[in-house]
């Protein structure tokens, strides 16, 4: 593409310039939030070398026969009143941040018209977005996202599995204890192991799957079950 591009909109300049403002906000935010300090000094040169944007409006001598367009899209260019002008464009085969940039803003659109540079040519918002689809953007350089926990599952359903006949002892044991009143007693003898009192601390609050119960306690699969034999035992002594 050209080092320069200018977009056709609508709308009023008050207005294209208050969703540009805002627009540079988010995507600065974005870009903040999507990389660690160091992967962002590594990236400085390709944010630094962003196009610099300005709002104007559509020049008074610009009319449509200056460009080679088809006649179909003269209504909607003879009504655009603002103009977005990006200069000293990055090539954007080698600026990811630049083909996101453009993506996430023009995306917002319902549409408008884009001159490449030469007058030639004012390309649609679905033909513009698709020459851009074909380039890479940021959204493989972001860190992938940690997947989200699975919902607890409330309730332990009948034990199939060993570490299930397990968990419900446990659950048994402190069921007998908080009738009996002794759960004070518990908590005191659970005190000097650190894993088993963790589990103790969440298997008190109510009852949970295995699945849930090694999520929360952020034991490995050993510890776990080690750990639930091990308060079983504590708990059958109190």
């Amino acid at each position: 593409m050209a080092r320069t591009l200018t977009f056709y909109f609508p709308l009023k300049v008050s207005e294209l310039d208050a969703l540009v403002t805002s627009f540079q906000k988010e995507f600065d935010e974005l870009v903040k939030d999507s990389f660690t300090e160091e992967e962002l000094e590594i990236m400085e040169k390709k944010l630094d070398a962003l196009a610099a944007v300005y709002v104007n409006p559509v020049l008074e001598e610009l009319t449509f026969e200056d460009f080679e367009a088809d006649e179909i899209h003269r209504n909607f260019f003879e009504s655009c009143k603002s103009t977005l002008l990006l200069e000293n464009l990055p090539y954007l085969e080698t600026n990811p941040f630049q083909v996101s940039w453009l993506q996430l803003f023009l995306g917002r659109f319902s549409d408008f018209l884009a001159d490449k540079g030469n007058l030639s040519a004012l390309v649609t918002k679905k033909e513009f977005l698709a020459e851009l689809s074909r380039l890479k953007n940021m959204d493989p350089l972001v860190r992938p996202a940690k997947p989200e926990p699975r919902p607890l599952q409330h309730g332990v359903k009948a034990p199939v599995l060993p570490i299930d006949f397990l968990i419900v002892d446990v659950y048994k044991e402190l069921g007998r204890l908080h009738e009996s009143g002794k759960m004070s007693a518990a908590l005191e003898a659970v005190a000097g192991f650190e894993k088993a009192r963790r589990l103790y601390a969440i298997m008190k609050e109510g009852k949970l799957d295995a699945n849930s119960l090694l999520s929360l306690s952020g034991l490995n699969p050993k510890d776990f079950d080690d750990n639930l034999e091990k308060l079983k035992f504590i708990l059958k002594k109190v």
